[in-house]
């Protein structure tokens, strides 16, 4: 059965696995689910939780500076410009991570 319970903790902490004496990360959402991640998988997942959230300040950041100081004014019009915008931003701004990843990549 799914718990649509919306979620308002989370707690993380390091763990041993009982079965294979492993380390693990065990995910606990509102006291109740949980879920175990072998640390490297744990490592991606927190780098990529930054890496978005970094992304985030940029577009809000971006779509503010759309809505109040290029069109300056709150029309739906201009929400959806906006967003249109955010979008051709978002892919440039993957492209340009994917160019800098390839960059780094041992030849």
């Amino acid at each position: 059965m799914k718990d649509d319970t919306p979620i308002s903790n989370i707690l993380v902490t390091s763990i041993i696995s009982h079965r294979d004496k492993a380390p693990r990360v065990d995910i606990q959402f509102n006291d109740k689910q949980h879920v175990q991640l072998e640390v490297e998988a744990a490592i991606k997942i927190g780098l990529d939780i930054i890496h978005v959230a970094m992304g985030a300040y940029a577009d809000a950041f971006l779509f503010n500076w759309f809505t109040k100081k290029v069109f300056v004014d709150d029309t739906e019009k201009t929400t959806q410009i906006a967003g249109a915008m955010l979008i051709d931003f978002r892919e440039y701004r993957e492209k340009l991570e994917l160019a800098f990843k390839s960059y780094q990549q041992p030849k």
